[in-house]
This record gives structure tokens, C-alpha cells and sequence, in this order.
């Protein structure tokens, strides 16, 4: 049996077919299910999404499509290669941006410079882009910073916090609602619709915080500003 056996595959009403598989481990399905979009995108021509055990191809769920579709799943396929790309994400602790750090700090019990010391240690794998534009998506996280999501949702984020909800941490590319516990946050530019390459990020790539301080903080946003900013990425 391969990683990517037992699977379903959903009409969604005329114009969406869903592919699903059963959870799993996330960073040993992602090449699978990586080569498995590229698959469909190339056979198909259309728009192909994923999530972490999930495939949407938005077209139409004709009998023939579907049989082309089971068909190609049944293939063997090789896993994606890892790109090995790394992007360093310089993160700011300090409590103006650390909304939750505090309050997070308590319930763990531990201190704050442990909050960012377990948050900084792993390198984080990006499992797919959603929720917002340029979202990213990460495994990888530390399971002693695990905490369930808010009760009750903040209507307003800010742009660039980076927060934890559950199993996962993620970075807001814009200001918006989200019920996240906000640790921190980054002044790099995560989605720009009038770039070439709107986000810096792609499934498969990973990320890896590095805490800088707030003057640090303020250096980089303004270079940000004024677009001179080059995010550093090195190869693993």
C-alpha cells in the first residue's frame, strides 16, 4: 500500500470535483500529494487546490472526467523532491506586538523567552496557502506550544502577527479577524497582488523564525517600505 492509496473522489455540484484522503502524517504525504497536483494540472489544464489530505479541481464531474481522474490516482507516482528552499522570517516578541504572549506565557507556566525559544527552534514546513491570501499554512510546531484556538475570535489581527491556534502557528498576511493566539509578528510583506509572484512562499518550502528586536523590527519595516527589503532565503 502506497501513501497516497484509499482515497474518495466527491462531485461538488456541476463545476468542482473534491479528492480526499484519510489524515495522516502531514510531512511524509506532502511530496505525494504535491506530485499528485502536478499530475492532475498538467492532464487536466485546469485549477487544481489543495489542503493537507485534499484535492480540488475546479471542472465539471463529467462520467469521462471522473474515469480519467480515478485512472491517473491509480498510478504509481514518485514523491516531489523537496526544494529545500528556506525562508527566515524575522519575528518580533516584544509584548506591543505579542498581544496573547502573556496570557499564553501563564497558561503554559513557563517563561516568555521559552514561548520564543520553542516557537524559533523548529524549521516549518508550508503545507499549502489559504484562509487569506498568502496564508501560510505550517507543520512543525513544537507539541508543547499547542493550545486550542480563542472562544472568542478579535475582529482585528494585525497585519504580519504570527500566532498560534491549536497545532498550528501561522503568519496573517493581512489585518483580519482570527481566533489565533498572537505571539509575535514580522514586517515583511507576505502577499503583494501587483508583484509578478504575489507571494514569496510555495507549498513545500519551509520557514524558519528568527526573533530580532524592536529597533531591528523598525530597520526592516522601513526597508520594507521602501521596497529595498530582500527576504533572505538560503538552500538546506
Amino acid at each position: 500500500m502506497t501513501p497516497y492509496d484509499n482515497y474518495d473522489i466527491f462531485p461538488l455540484g456541476t463545476q468542482a470535483i473534491l479528492i480526499r484522503w484519510a489524515p495522516r502524517e502531514h510531512s511524509q504525504f506532502l511530496p505525494y500529494l504535491l506530485a499528485i497536483k502536478n499530475r492532475l494540472v498538467l492532464h487536466f489544464e485546469v485549477e487544481v487546490v489543495h489542503t493537507y489530505a485534499q484535492i480540488l479541481l475546479k471542472m465539471a464531474p463529467s462520467p469521462a472526467v471522473l474515469k480519467q481522474l480515478k485512472k491517473l490516482l491509480d498510478q504509481e507516482i514518485e514523491p516531489l523532491a523537496n526544494k529545500s528552499v528556506i525562508h527566515h522570517i524575522p519575528v518580533c516578541y516584544d509584548l506591543e506586538f505579542g498581544l496573547d504572549l502573556n496570557a499564553f506565557t501563564k497558561a503554559k507556566q513557563v517563561a516568555p523567552q521559552t514561548i520564543i525559544d520553542w516557537h524559533c527552534a523548529p524549521r516549518y514546513t508550508i503545507a499549502f496557502l489559504g484562509f487569506l491570501p498568502g496564508f501560510p499554512y505550517l507543520t512543525g510546531l513544537d507539541p508543547r506550544l499547542h493550545f486550542p484556538r480563542k472562544k472568542k475570535p478579535a475582529f482585528n489581527i494585525p497585519k504580519g502577527a504570527v500566532a498560534i491556534g491549536g497545532s498550528q502557528t501561522g503568519i496573517y498576511p493581512q489585518e483580519s479577524p482570527g481566533g489565533w493566539h498572537i505571539i509575535g509578528n514580522t514586517p515583511i510583506r507576505l502577499f503583494d497582488p501587483k508583484a509578478n509572484n504575489p507571494s514569496p512562499f510555495s507549498p513545500g518550502d519551509q520557514i524558519q523564525f528568527n526573533p530580532v528586536s524592536f529597533s531591528k523590527y523598525n530597520t526592516i519595516a522601513q526597508k520594507v517600505a521602501r521596497g529595498t527589503y530582500d527576504l533572505k532565503t538560503t538552500q538546506s
